[in-house]
């Protein structure tokens, strides 16, 4: 008698499938995941492929193209520039000749001012002069000379001295006889007539000073 049909607890096994060099039989193992197929071993999951060499060589041949059309615009622009330079100061020459070749303007060639400017300009700067922006101190007026004392009032001169006639010209002379003497003396202006002085010489009188006072001698 088979011991796993006469067992109650027993369980039937389902057939072996047939292994035809294709699929394999899957064995159910408590507490282990299942294999996918006998007799093999697991693999991971994820796999890094390594890049195609045909892309490095291309990555490296862009790379090496794109530094030699770099470096071959460096050297256009630096032949550009050199190449450029000399017209730049050429041009600069010739616009520093030209500035220097401008005749100045002199006053003659300068254009006539406007009559209407003219005018307004002189009659504000005439109103400006008119105008009184600072107030004045008041300067003294100058003493009136005191007026000349008669010689009849003087009684030393009016008892010696007698104007007797006057020369006039361009240098005038007095003719005063002195009293005391009697003799006529000729004098002109700044001499001496005893304590008197000759101020000045008029048609009708003469003008005499002592002591910083005034007198006059009539006829």
């Amino acid at each position: 008698m088979n011991f796993k049909q006469a067992h109650p607890f027993a369980q039937a096994q389902p057939p072996a499938p047939a292994n035809n060099g294709h699929a394999a039989a899957l064995i159910k193992t408590p507490g282990r995941l299942p294999l996918e197929k006998a007799g093999t071993e697991s693999q991971p999951r994820f796999q890094y492929k390594p890049l195609n060499p045909s892309r490095w060589s291309t990555l490296a041949l862009w790379r090496e193209n794109s530094m030699g059309m770099i470096y071959r615009a460096f050297f256009i622009l630096a032949v550009i520039m050199t190449l450029g330079m000399p017209i730049l100061l050429w041009q600069d020459n010739a616009r520093l000749a030209a500035y220097r070749a401008v005749p100045e303007m002199t006053a003659k060639e300068a254009p006539p001012a406007k009559p209407w400017l003219t005018s307004t300009r002189q009659h504000s700067l005439a109103g400006l002069a008119n105008r009184r922006f600072f107030k004045q101190a008041k300067q003294p007026k100058p003493a009136s000379p005191a007026a000349p004392i008669p010689g009849s009032e003087v009684s030393d001169l009016q008892e010696r001295y007698m104007l007797q006639g006057i020369l006039m010209g361009e240098k005038p002379q007095a003719i005063i006889q002195d009293k005391i003497s009697g003799t006529s003396l000729f004098l002109s202006p700044g001499e001496i007539l005893g304590d008197f002085k000759i101020k000045q010489i008029l048609p009708d009188r003469v003008m005499l000073t002592r002591e910083g006072q005034m007198f006059e001698l009539r006829m």
